[in-house]
């Protein structure tokens, strides 16, 4: 992943989030995609905007249940994004068939195409929450992608054979220079375990070895993601650093 890339990648992610942060959070609808069971099956709609994008193009729809907090256990996918439909040239809602009950949400895509004699691979549309779950899953999992990411680039502007971690100062600075400024959400951490105010991103670095990201999720569970000076990895979110976010 190239540096314009993730910081392109970062400013999005680290966007404040339209809805309200206050529980419970919005099911069935993002981002111009509708997901409802109609009928006993899933049923998908596109928004104006959308549909005029897609129509007459294939999309991919996999909708998955989440494990029993109590057990442990994959999630388990119905419909998955092998799953394709064609969206119609009239915009109408798009009947998927699956009869699955208890799905916590769905993630709709572009799959691999081609443009021309370019090879286009999967593209997001929009990932669905379905229930508060669902909903909870999707926002902490975008929160962990986010800083991630973050922390990636962080290891990457420190300038030094031994990848150290900038501090918060040195990091502001260096996206005033490549990025035309940091993202308004980012904030310093005076100790990696302070915990930042709502709706932001706190960065902690000790110009070596240390950092840490911290931020609050919707529900206000606390997120964070450590490496310590011996490069031990520490975190809550490990859950979903592994997943598929595409």
């Amino acid at each position: 992943m190239t540096r314009a890339l993730l910081i392109a990648l970062t400013a999005t992610l680290l966007t404040p989030a339209v809805a309200s942060a206050a529980p419970p959070l919005p099911v069935g609808e993002s981002d111009g995609v509708t997901v409802k069971r109609r009928h006993g099956s899933i049923q998908v709609t596109f928004s104006k905007r959308l549909h005029k994008r897609l129509a007459g193009k294939t999309v991919g729809i996999g909708c998955a249940k989440l494990p029993d907090p109590e057990e442990v256990g994959f999630i388990v996918t119905t419909g998955s994004s092998g799953a394709r439909y064609r969206v119609p040239v009239h915009r109408r809602t798009i009947g998927t068939g699956d009869a699955n009950r208890g799905n916590d949400y769905c993630r709709v895509s572009r799959p691999p195409h081609r443009a021309g004699k370019k090879r286009v691979g999967r593209r997001l549309i929009a990932w669905v929450p379905l229930t508060q779950r669902g909903a909870v899953h999707l926002d902490e999992q975008e929160l962990a992608l986010g800083m991630t990411v973050l922390l990636g680039l962080a290891g990457t502007v420190g300038g030094s054979a031994e990848n150290t971690y900038p501090t918060y100062a040195q990091f502001v600075d260096w996206f005033e220079r490549e990025a035309d400024g940091a993202p308004k959400r980012l904030v310093a951490l005076a100790q990696p375990s302070d915990t930042p105010p709502a709706r932001t991103v706190g960065y902690y670095g000790d110009g070596l070895k240390h950092a840490a990201l911290v931020t609050l999720s919707a529900s206000g569970r606390r997120l964070f993601i450590e490496v310590s000076a011996d490069r031990t990895l520490h975190t809550n979110v490990a859950e979903y650093l592994g997943g598929d976010a595409g």
